[in-house]
């Protein structure tokens, strides 16, 4: 199973300083450990979510907005996510390089239109 719910919030409150995380492919976290990350963790610059398919565009636009020096984003396997993190990124991490996405029914060219328009220093798509 690997990192539960519990204990992806327990790192995120007690590692505050955190500048790269991987939750890779951890089934159980889910909105509720963005939201932690997101108050306590401001440092991210690297984080890996790849195959958390429970998490949803509501909780990664709060964590972006709290974390704008993203540079290396990982989403693959994350069905989810759609239109609204591509816009928060190109709000919010204007330093993102790199981008790791499962394009889906909920991406569609307006989403990566404003992508690549607000995160000029993209580099892996």
């Amino acid at each position: 199973i690997g990192v539960t719910r519990d204990g992806a919030k327990l790192v995120a409150a007690q590692c505050t300083k955190l500048t790269y995380l991987s939750l890779a492919n951890c089934p159980l976290v889910e909105d509720s450990v963005l939201e932690t990350l997101a108050v306590k963790c401001r440092s991210l610059v690297k984080l890996d979510l790849s195959g958390c398919r429970q998490i949803t565009d509501e909780a990664l636009i709060g964590l972006m907005r709290k974390n704008t020096s993203l540079t290396n984003l990982h989403l693959y396997g994350c069905p989810k996510i759609g239109n609204g993190t591509l816009e928060a990124l190109a709000q919010s991490c204007p330093l993102l390089k790199t981008l790791e996405l499962s394009i889906s029914s909920t991406v569609n060219d307006h989403g990566l239109m404003k992508l690549v328009t607000g995160c000029p220093l993209l580099q892996e798509l």
